[in-house]
């Protein structure tokens, strides 16, 4: 029986609990910058997280990190393959990213991930990261990733 919507994103909810809780567990940077990242929602196969743009994400600028992007996209597209392909432990081989505009301290991202293939050695994901419009709705365009990432079961 297939999972319930809720029931996902309980699960991943979670897993981001434990990862930014504890600094042991994954490192001090990820429990610090991602503590505020929620999965929200469930939607054509694709996972909706939210977070809020602060200091601990940003440059000198005060803008979104290009860095803190990546780690985003990592971090989202992982969770991604863990709710809609239930795969064993992977590591990444390649991730992508094009930055197409910019997000400031005080904006909310609205991250979709999806899982696009997962099987054999290799598993396959895309996300798009967008500014919350005040209205809730998906705003422009912030980067859009792509995430390969190797199942490590699959090595003999």
């Amino acid at each position: 029986m297939e999972p319930t919507k809720e029931q996902i994103l309980a699960t991943i909810n979670e897993l981001l609990e434990v990862e930014t809780h504890d600094p042991n567990a994954f490192g001090a940077f990820r429990s610090n910058a991602l503590r505020d990242l929620r999965a929200v929602d469930v939607e054509n196969g694709a996972l909706i997280f939210h977070l809020p743009v602060t200091n601990s994400l940003s440059n000198h600028l005060g803008n979104l990190h290009g860095g803190a992007t990546a780690t985003i996209i990592d971090e989202c597209t992982s969770m991604a393959h863990l709710a809609f392909d239930t795969q064993p432990i992977s590591v990444s081989t390649d991730l992508s990213v094009s930055y197409v505009s910019g997000a400031s301290n005080g904006d909310t991202l609205i991250i979709v991930c999806e899982s696009k293939h997962a099987g054999g050695k290799l598993m396959f994901s895309q996300a798009s990261i967008y500014v919350q419009k005040p209205d809730g709705s998906r705003g422009r365009l912030v980067a859009i990733g792509k995430h390969t990432k190797f199942i490590l079961q699959s090595r003999l």
